[in-house]
């Protein structure tokens, strides 16, 4: 069984090893799959303790060097596609109401939250960077 690794996730690929692993070489005792059940535990573990700490430096880096919301504008041109390839009206209008409601609340509420957490570095970054179209060149910090 042949299965892309970026489209299910690391752990899951581990884990549907370890059950396969298990079933083929006849371990009933779920040896592989307990043991790797409990690296992938611990790996969370360890990430997450990291990641779940707020930064304390804003950096930019990648599609933020162009654009401040790219998965956002991503997830438009998504809806435009399936829009315009299904012909459909709901699509579409959902796709307004979801730009207009990203509109009202990165301004409101992100942007202001993201200004007071890192000041000055973070108003450098919206005077050079839009919202909402992209940069013909990356920006970099000065």
């Amino acid at each position: 069984m042949v299965i892309p690794r970026f489209s299910i996730g690391r752990d899951a690929v581990e884990l549907l090893a370890a059950r396969i692993l298990d079933r083929d070489i006849g371990d009933h005792d779920g040896h592989w799959s307990s043991y790797l059940d409990r690296q992938i535990v611990s790996d969370r573990r360890r990430r997450h303790s990291r990641t779940l700490e707020s930064p304390r430096k804003f950096v930019v880096l990648g599609p933020y060097r162009y654009v401040r919301n790219p998965m956002i504008i991503g997830v438009l041109f998504i809806l435009v596609g399936e829009a315009l390839l299904l012909h459909s009206a709901l699509i579409a209008a959902w796709m307004v109401v979801f730009f207009l409601l990203n509109a009202i609340y990165f301004p409101a509420i992100e942007e202001k939250d993201l200004e007071h957490r890192f000041g000055n570095p973070y108003r450098e970054y919206m005077k050079n960077v839009r919202r909402w179209i992209p940069r013909l060149s990356p920006w970099i910090e000065t």
